[in-house]
């Protein structure tokens, strides 16, 4: 098993790696994709953003 897999550098055991070296590396980003949607949509809905939104519009108008 060993010697076939020296054969094929290419083989079916990198190819595993790399698939899930990529799920993983999906999966991080959707984590953090979601992360920052809840972290900016938190924001948004804060006491703070709200308050600097009514002075940002008071300073406009």
């Amino acid at each position: 098993m060993i010697h076939f897999t020296l054969e094929l550098p290419g083989g079916p055991d990198q190819t595993e790696v790399n698939y899930i070296t990529s799920r993983f590396s999906d999966w991080l980003l959707c984590a953090w994709i979601s992360f920052t949607v809840i972290s900016f949509s938190r924001f948004l809905g804060s006491h703070h953003f709200q308050d600097t939104l009514s002075a940002w519009k008071n300073t406009v108008i």
